[in-house]
């Protein structure tokens, strides 16, 4: 079909007002398609799939929402309890929702629990309220939903920044080699009396968090929210505590003096799977592996249609271009994902990534991709589209950890195993 033919039937026979109805129907359909279209061809990253088919044989309580192989390493002591004073600051507190504002409260901060390791930092903050705090907030800490320390900066003692609150970057001239790249999810666990137990989970991407002595906190600030909707982490809250606090936490040796232990393949079912790494850290295990020969015929060229083509190629001004008319794109996108050709290329490229992998040990325990909120799982098709590349922590620690180590790969209908074995000094 021509470009004038297109565009004539665009205007002729297709209204915006048709474009909308048909989006609306389509939508929740539409989003699933969405997502599964932004499918690199050379790279795909996963976070929290289960990959064996099987439950566990060994099970540990997820402590925090950090993972098995956290939780199992805090049972076995890899958890500090500082014996420390409370931080305690003179402090006005103000509810923006009443405008009631009080000044010379005692608002006390301490840590109770701590986990540090190459990829979690995990602290639990003990807050005590007064009573006027209490008055204020028009209730008892069992009624607060969320709190958090919207400007908190954590520093060690090389000046190493393992955590500093977004709002916070544009206040500090940072040396950016020393800034550790985290992400934080924190949850509310414990609300009695007068007080507040948060828990910040904080872990990293890539990087790896140094090995601390001592953690240095400050912050100015708490917000505390009665309303579900309210991100405190965000620098909101209907009540805010504005302070100063400014403590320092020791790290324990067992968690600065941290060592990994490297494994190296010793047989393969398979002459075509290899392990590039194996590292086990007190925490969980993290494997790459390399599986050769493993696709077939994987398609190049991402279908598409005339109609896309065209609406790709017209200039921005023009009344069908995305810029001024997403919802004809749509229209036609939404046309292409019912396509046969469409979703066969999605299969292929499904296909292609699946994999299923898991960990035994010589006492016959079995160890599953690591469920936190930290990012885990890479996977990379290679360029002559043949191979497939793998890299994901597991829950199976230093506590867990045998002379032997079994990777059981399920690919293309097939299970192979490749047996590890402890790197020798």
């Amino acid at each position: 079909m021509s470009r004038d033919n297109i565009l004539n039937n665009l205007k002729d026979n297709i209204s915006v007002s048709n474009f909308r109805r048909e989006k609306a129907k389509k939508d929740k359909l539409k989003n699933v398609l969405q997502s599964t279209f932004a499918v690199i061809l050379c790279t795909f990253s996963i976070t929290g799939i289960v990959f064996a088919r099987d439950i566990s044989v060994k099970v540990y309580e997820n402590f925090w929402g950090t993972g098995n192989g956290v939780g199992h390493a805090m049972e076995q002591g890899y958890i500090e309890k500082p014996e420390m004073e409370p931080e305690v600051s003179s402090t006005v507190m103000e509810n923006e929702e009443t405008g009631e504002k009080v000044e010379d409260l005692d608002t006390s901060v301490k840590v109770d629990e701590l986990v540090m390791d190459d990829f979690n930092l995990s602290i639990t903050f003990n807050v005590t309220l007064s009573d006027k705090a209490l008055e204020v907030i028009q209730g008892e800490a069992k009624d607060v939903w969320e709190m958090g320390f919207p400007d908190m900066v954590i520093k060690d003692e090389e000046d190493y920044v393992v955590f500093m609150a977004p709002q916070q970057y544009k206040n500090y001239d940072l040396d950016s080699e020393k800034v550790i790249n985290t992400g934080i999810n924190t949850f509310l666990e414990e609300r009695s009396g007068h007080t507040l137990k948060v828990v910040y989970n904080i872990y990293t991407g890539s990087a790896h968090f140094p090995k601390s002595k001592e953690l240095n906190v400050k912050f100015g600030k708490i917000n505390i929210s009665k309303d579900e909707t309210i991100d405190t982490m965000s620098g909101r809250g209907e009540i805010t505590l504005t302070g100063d606090w400014d403590f320092k936490v020791d790290v324990p040796e067992k968690m600065y003096n941290r060592q990994r232990v490297e494994y190296v393949q010793k047989s393969s079912t398979n002459k075509d799977y290899t392990v590039e790494s194996a590292i086990v850290y007190d925490t969980g295990m993290e494997v790459g592996l390399e599986l050769k020969n493993v696709i077939n015929d994987l398609p190049v060229e991402r279908p598409t249609t005339p109609e896309i083509e065209f609406l790709d190629s017209l200039p921005k001004d023009n009344e069908f271009s995305l810029a001024n008319n997403s919802d004809v794109y749509s229209y036609f996108s939404n046309k292409l994902f019912y396509s046969d050709e469409y979703k066969s290329y999605m299969k292929a490229y499904d296909d292609a990534y699946e994999v299923e992998v898991y960990l035994l040990n010589s006492d016959g325990e079995k160890f599953e991709f690591t469920m936190g909120p930290r990012e885990n799982g890479d996977k990379d098709i290679s360029e002559d589209r043949k191979s497939l590349s793998y890299s994901a922590m597991y829950d199976l620690t230093k506590y867990d950890m045998t002379d032997e180590i079994t990777v059981v790969i399920n690919k293309n209908g097939r299970e192979d195993k490749i047996v590890l074995e402890r790197k020798g000094e």
